[in-house]
């Protein structure tokens, strides 16, 4: 359960990667998101696939996966993005810190801390979670895009 909350909340700050010129963009079409398992972690890595419509920079995608968050902070600093944001999920709230390091035009990395006030089912009050993304190419004929 807190392994799926934390990817539902790290799926909503990113989805980003940056182009040569430092204009931040998740560009069109098929992404893929892979949750990165811990070092001994034997279960079967957790991906999704979204597809975008169009390019979207890193300020309108942070604004619309971020809605409930009250406090958010984005700073570029070389070739990574940082975010740190205080939000609420499920009327519990959650505080953030987010790297996404950029790995050329079509992929990313992302290191993300989640530190959840009143802990989810699970018990769990701190996750860490990784992800790697890599943009897949064109959307497929007929596939729903955000």
């Amino acid at each position: 359960m807190c392994r799926l909350m934390a990817l539902f909340i790290v799926a909503l700050v990113l989805s980003t990667a940056a182009h040569a010129d430092q204009e931040l963009i998740r560009k069109a079409g098929e992404w893929q998101v892979t949750l990165v398992n811990k070092p001994g972690d034997t279960s079967p890595p957790q991906s999704r696939q979204t597809c975008y419509a169009k390019d979207e920079t890193l300020s309108d995608a942070v604004a619309t996966g971020m809605k409930q968050c009250s406090a958010k902070s984005v700073k570029t600093i070389g070739q990574q993005v940082v975010i740190d944001a205080s939000c609420t999920v499920d009327s519990a709230p959650v505080t953030t810190h987010v790297v996404i390091t950029q790995n050329g035009s079509n992929a990313f990395h992302t290191e993300s801390h989640l530190h959840f006030m009143s802990p989810p089912e699970g018990g769990q009050t701190d996750i860490d979670v990784v992800t790697d993304a890599k943009w897949l190419g064109a959307c497929p004929a007929g596939a729903p895009a955000k």
